[in-house]
């Protein structure tokens, strides 16, 4: 003969002993069950829909293989190429830089088996993309990883920080140099921050910073690297820009270059021209 468990047996005879007295009828006694297997019926649902919830971050969370990426990235190229009119071309002088990008965006060890000019390449470390020439499609490379499974992260046109640093001060700028909380959600793959990607890095004018003209990229630049308080984000920060480490040298000084240095895997874009409209 079955017995019911104590918990259960204590909760009745509490209940008994509240309502004593009380005799409930058949139909009284249906109801009540019937209220029990919907109560019960309902937190089943609830449980599913937190299994599934769960599934789906970590899902989202899991890190693209290199191939997973690749493809990605020529999804989102060709989506953007249909909506812009011209032609996404991977050819000689960039195919080693989508490779490398593949390999840092999928947080792979290999990547760190590369290097430019003797540095070591690191995965603690953002990207830069530089390139002598215009429309070679540094800025696109890096936004085409804006979304990504290690670290998604804003747009920001350095122009458009000069003028708001007029505007508003070194504020803005302290703000737009560290992560910024975000809404976990697919579309961030449940990430609870974003870093920036700085576009075209020492092109903009001077600005006035306590009576001395200064270069707004090296602010950022030093904002970045002054005031990370022991926060291990350089890899969340990327730069584009047109502007050797010598010539950013002759513009800013030693300290920002060897800085860029540190904070950065200098990777070279080479080639023509790519803006090149589609045919109509």
């Amino acid at each position: 003969m079955s017995r019911e468990p104590a918990a259960t047996e204590l909760t009745r005879l509490s209940v008994m002993q509240e309502f004593k007295g009380i005799e409930l009828t058949e139909k009284e006694k249906a109801l009540g069950l019937l209220h029990a297997y919907t109560l019960a019926t309902k937190r089943l649902e609830q449980d599913e829909k937190q299994k599934r919830r769960a599934l789906l971050i970590e899902e989202n969370k899991r890190m693209w293989t290199y191939e997973e990426c690749k493809q990605i990235i020529f999804d989102r190229a060709k989506v953007i190429s249909e909506q812009e009119n011209f032609e996404f071309v991977i050819d000689e002088d960039n195919e080693h830089v989508l490779h490398l990008l593949c390999l840092y965006f999928t947080n792979d060890p290999a990547f760190e088996e590369e290097e430019f000019n003797g540095v070591p390449y690191s995965l603690k470390k953002g990207i830069w993309i530089q390139s002598p020439g215009r429309g070679t499609g540094k800025s696109l490379f890096l936004r085409l990883f804006e979304n990504n499974k290690r670290s998604c992260y804003w747009y920001q046109h350095v122009e458009q920080l000069r003028v708001l640093f007029m505007k508003a001060g070194i504020g803005e700028i302290e703000r737009r140099t560290q992560p910024i909380e975000c809404s976990p959600g697919p579309g961030n793959f449940f990430q609870q921050e974003k870093g920036f990607m700085y576009d075209e890095i020492f092109a903009e004018d001077k600005v006035m910073f306590m009576g001395s003209p200064v270069n707004m990229s090296a602010l950022i630049i030093n904002s970045l690297y002054d005031f990370k308080k022991g926060q291990d984000w350089f890899w969340k920060f990327h730069v584009t820009s047109n502007y050797s480490g010598e010539e950013i040298e002759a513009k800013c000084g030693k300290t920002i270059r060897s800085r860029m240095v540190e904070m950065f895997n200098l990777i070279k874009l080479e080639g023509p021209d790519r803006r090149i409209k589609k045919k109509q």
